[in-house]
């Protein structure tokens, strides 16, 4: 497979995802991250921003993920006590798929991402942002292909482990930028951008 995904979804080509590099994605804009050292708290403020950033537009979201997991891989008892439960049920909706020996040798950099790793999910929004709270907290998770795509105003947004969040604009439209200057000066985060 090629760096990036050739499929159209609801004429939003999704090549413009670069799965080995996200900031190397066609329309990149930027990224927030915490300012500071990892805790719960940062998470949670990074997924108010992105709730805010989103609620317009939350209708319209689908996720395309490759994910896995390793239960083994997380021993932090207040990790576990907070997330456990949400990590339980990404496992049984697969947001959270058994390894595969393709996914391994994409995660060692052995291989490029097949298609036979990616799944689709919609009609969650419930769930997505909770995944996200794994994504930027939890060991067990295994990968970091997790975009929350909106059809109608065309992005892509990602979680990543330093509590926060990129953007890559899928089309001439502007809401990521816009957004990404209006928390330029919120002293929790830094902004690094594109444009």
């Amino acid at each position: 497979m090629e760096k990036s995904l050739k499929l159209t979804v609801n004429s939003i080509s999704l090549d413009y995802l670069n799965f080995n590099s996200f900031s190397s994605s066609k329309g990149w804009v930027g990224y927030f991250e915490k300012s500071g050292d990892f805790s719960l708290e940062i998470v949670e403020e990074s997924i108010k921003l992105i709730e805010r950033f989103l609620s317009p537009h939350r209708d319209d979201l689908f996720v395309i993920s490759a994910l896995s997991y390793d239960d083994k891989r997380e021993d932090d008892e207040k990790i576990i006590h907070t997330y456990g439960p949400i990590y339980e049920m990404a496992k049984a909706q697969k947001f959270l798929l058994p390894m595969k020996e393709e996914f391994e040798k994409y995660l060692y950099g052995e291989s490029n991402l097949t298609a036979s790793c990616l799944s689709l999910h919609f009609n969650d929004k419930d769930n997505f942002l909770d995944i996200c709270r794994l994504l930027m907290t939890h060991g067990g998770v295994l990968g970091s292909v997790f975009f929350l795509i909106n059809m109608e105003s065309v992005f892509a947004i990602y979680p990543h482990e330093e509590q926060g969040f990129g953007f890559i604009e899928l089309s001439s439209s502007t809401v990521c930028t816009d957004f990404l200057k209006s928390i330029e000066n919120n002293n929790m985060f830094n902004v690094y951008h594109s444009y």
